[in-house]
């Protein structure tokens, strides 16, 4: 297996983060994650509190509050009927349909108009089926946000992981990204000074 990461600069830029996402084939992709609303809009009021979009299988979304949290109000009316913005975005096997692939260019659009908003979390990408050799794991501030992952904290500084199998040929649809990433004079990491949390399944997802 061989990894390249490439550390995002802080403080966040948005038009950083949104030019990581512009570079990704999506027309061979299947994506998990989440991302969370940032503070400022959470204080002007503009956020549908505890409440958000989840984007699914095919092209199913929908509304939802997390499992669990049945003790915290939700604002299912604030996010459908007053149009505020969701408190958080997940995706669960977002361009996988009948064990195959479907390309849409709305799933980056969504993801690129929430980080030029401020948002910020993490994103699990596989390029291509079974077996699974590409994928892409971006981590957009995430320990400076408002972070659902499972797994270990860490110390982490935003960043963006790939890896490849040898046998699949290099990074054949990895490329687009690696170049993003030189053409942004993102700064090179070694991959495993990184520790590694449970991206697939955002807690609040069960």
């Amino acid at each position: 297996m061989q990894e390249l990461a490439y550390e995002i600069p802080r403080p966040a830029n948005r038009e950083i983060n949104a030019a990581i996402v512009r570079a990704i084939p999506f027309d061979q992709v299947c994506m998990n994650g989440i991302l969370n609303a940032p503070h400022e809009l959470i204080e002007a009021g503009n956020v549908a509190f505890n409440t958000g979009h989840v984007f699914g299988r095919g092209h199913s979304i929908a509304a939802r509050a997390p499992i669990g949290k049945s003790d915290r109000s939700s604002d299912v009316f604030g996010l459908i009927v007053e149009r505020k913005l969701p408190d958080f975005v997940a995706f669960q096997d977002v361009g996988l349909v009948n064990e195959g692939l479907v390309g849409n260019a709305d799933f980056r659009r969504a993801v690129i108009d929430y980080l030029l908003r401020g948002y910020s979390g993490a994103l699990h990408i596989r390029f291509g089926i079974f077996p699974r050799l590409e994928r892409c794991d971006m981590f957009f501030d995430v320990t400076e946000g408002r972070s659902r992952l499972r797994g270990p904290k860490h110390t982490n500084p935003p960043h963006i992981m790939l890896s490849t199998d040898d046998r699949n040929g290099g990074w054949s649809h990895q490329q687009p990204i690696i170049d993003a990433c030189i053409n942004l004079k993102l700064a090179e990491i070694d991959p495993d000074s990184l520790v590694r949390p449970d991206l697939e399944h955002p807690s609040f997802i069960r």
